[in-house]
């Protein structure tokens, strides 16, 4: 494959080494927290200050493309002198430590280290100047990196009540394996194309509101590189959700909202070269839509795109959480 893989670039992991506690030899409980929490443990005086304001431009900035503004994780701070044993079993919790005493500028990371399926992160700064340039540098890739761990608790949760026959089928005739929860069904299923829903409603004021999610699995012989630019990834998906995704009126179908143009980047995915595009879905001909994200996978081994995608109809709730959930679906799947 002729790709340019140099422009991939080193994923998250070089920006600070990740390690595991020695606690991890013992039994930890339960992380605590709500999925997209982050925790921040940082000396008051200085939050309120232009830390807070450093940290909220990164953690907290609005999550590209979704329907409504909603950030990328919400942010909570507690002083060093009011954390507590249960502060310290969050989900994903960051320390900031500014000051002389801090020493070399520097990011590390510590999985597992009061809770199981945790993520500390330390920041050292000398100074608030040095911080915000550290944030600059770093702080999206510790998006992602909290992002991956969210992903991987979700991935965990459904693989412990898996839909193993809808992997099977998947893999028996496309030859590419998937983890869903057990709650999905399949709603079309061909040669090159299969859809996979997910049904729930949740009470409103009395009334119940529909949820779904649904992630679609196809692929193609890969013929050359173009496969993997914005414009051709799109260009397979709208033709196959005309062919293969009807809406609710007679004639309509899912499609790409172009309001808002589509956001992609290569990704390492599991060793093998990958684009995520992030997106709005549109119904022509009736009125829906939402967000979805894409996974286009280059598979070297049988020379074809495998793509899995993922998205949203939640019109009476925020998108955000339910995004997460089929993304951590479409990055389970596994040759």
């Amino acid at each position: 494959m002729k790709l340019l893989v140099r422009h991939i670039g080193v994923f998250v992991s070089s920006l600070f080494l990740l390690s595991c506690s020695d606690d991890a030899a013992h039994v930890l409980p339960r992380h605590s927290g709500a999925p997209g929490e982050i925790v921040c443990i940082a000396n008051s005086d200085l939050w309120d200050g232009e830390v807070g304001d450093i940290v909220y431009k990164h953690f907290s900035v609005d999550q590209p493309l979704l329907p409504q503004a909603e950030p990328f994780f919400n942010v909570f701070q507690f002083d060093p002198a009011l954390a507590n044993n249960i502060t310290r079993q969050h989900r994903n919790l960051v320390f900031i430590n500014i000051g002389n005493a801090a020493g070399k500028t520097r990011i590390e990371a510590i999985k597992d280290k009061w809770a199981q399926d945790q993520l500390v992160v330390n920041i050292y700064a000398s100074t608030i100047s040095e911080f915000d340039s550290l944030m600059a540098d770093h702080g999206y890739p510790l998006v992602q990196k909290f992002n991956e761990y969210e992903r991987k608790r979700l991935q965990q949760k459904n693989n412990l009540k898996r839909h193993q026959q809808i992997s099977d089928t998947l893999f028996s005739i496309q030859k590419v394996k998937i983890s869903v929860p057990s709650d999905c069904d399949i709603a079309l299923n061909k040669k090159d194309f299969m859809w996979i829903q997910r049904q729930r409603e949740r009470n409103v004021s009395g009334t119940m509101h529909d949820i779904l999610e649904g992630v679609f699995i196809y692929q193609y012989p890969y013929i050359n590189d173009s496969a993997f630019t914005n414009t051709s990834i799109i260009a397979v998906r709208d033709s196959l959700l005309k062919k293969y995704v009807p809406g609710p009126e007679p004639g309509s179908y899912m499609t790409t909202e172009y309001l808002l143009p589509t956001q992609s980047e290569v990704v390492d995915f599991n060793g093998k070269y990958a684009v995520f595009t992030r997106g709005l879905w549109r119904t022509n001909g009736a009125i829906m839509g939402g967000p979805f994200v894409n996974l286009t996978i280059y598979d070297s081994e049988k020379q074809r795109v495998v793509t899995a995608e993922g998205f949203v109809f939640a019109p009476k709730f925020d998108k955000r959480e339910y995004l997460r959930e089929v993304e951590a679906m479409i990055f389970s799947v596994d040759f």
